[in-house]
């Protein structure tokens, strides 16, 4: 699939899960974004930290699954980005917004795969 420019990533991807009814998927991308909010998870406070990163960057990597939990696709995205002087950074993908063009590859799993809470963790893994 190709995002253009404007969309916002995370959201794109729940909203093409719905609509083409995909039962779960891992992809992969790369492109441009004009800002994004990365994270990393602290799993002593169990708590996601964030960082707005507003400047443009190229998506070196991109990659994660869509899956599916309570009746709604959750977009797992880690991503590597790169800025003007080759400088990187690196985490959860929590948003952000394509500059250019965002190219991605979808390969369905070909079966539903869902996520519950995990107490221990606090995170929603997948059921496997």
């Amino acid at each position: 699939m190709r995002l253009d420019r404007g969309e916002e990533v995370i959201e794109t991807l729940k909203q093409f899960a719905k609509e083409s009814k995909i039962k779960g998927c891992w992809f992969s991308g790369i492109g441009a974004v004009k800002s994004a909010e990365l994270a990393y998870y602290n799993l002593k406070s169990k708590m996601y930290e964030t960082k707005i990163i507003g400047k443009e960057l190229e998506v070196v990597s991109l990659s994660g699954n869509i899956v599916w939990m309570n009746k709604n696709p959750i977009v797992h995205a880690h991503t590597v980005l790169s800025g003007r002087e080759m400088e990187t950074y690196g985490g959860h993908l929590m948003k952000a917004y394509v500059s250019a063009t965002l190219e991605i590859c979808l390969v369905s799993s070909g079966k539903k795969i869902m996520r519950t809470r995990d107490k221990i963790t606090g995170l929603n893994l997948l059921e496997l």
